[in-house]
């Protein structure tokens, strides 16, 4: 997992200015994901892990919009970001096609939505974090290099 979040944290490096003011927050988040190791009990850490990963993806896909001047005016959610990159019409980057976009709203919109309206409801083990982070990591490659 610590790889990953790095080669994660290298990609938006890459692709979001470090003069934004925002880059190091979204940076911080991933690194808090590696810091949840130490809340107990596990099921906490990992709904800490989920909390974490995903809004560092949603932060993200937010500064990646900034950063080619494409609004979304005002439209603060992922689901609704997916939607931008798939639908925009700005010749700056490229866009998502529609099965990208359908896997996106259910592996990681969807399920950010399932744990954060169902109080109580945990990640079942370390392989559901496990798992995000590779959806997370897909789809980063893939909007960061539109």
């Amino acid at each position: 997992m610590k790889q990953k979040i790095k080669n994660i944290k290298a990609l938006i490096r890459a692709k979001i200015s470090p003069a934004n003011t925002q880059l190091n927050i979204v940076l911080n988040e991933l690194e808090d994901v590696l810091n949840s190791n130490k809340v107990k009990p596990i099921n906490k850490a990992n709904i800490l892990k989920i909390v974490h990963l995903l809004r560092s993806l949603e932060s993200t896909l937010k500064l990646f919009l900034d950063e080619n001047h494409i609004p979304y005016n005002g439209h603060s959610s992922m689901g609704k970001f997916f939607h931008i990159y798939a639908k925009h019409n700005y010749a700056v980057i490229g866009n998502i096609d529609s099965s990208e976009l359908n896997r996106y709203i259910k592996n990681l919109s969807d399920y950010r939505n399932e744990f954060m309206h169902n109080a109580g409801k945990y990640p079942a083990n370390e392989n559901v974090i496990k798992n995000l982070l590779n959806e997370i990591e897909i789809c980063l490659v893939r909007i960061l290099n539109l």
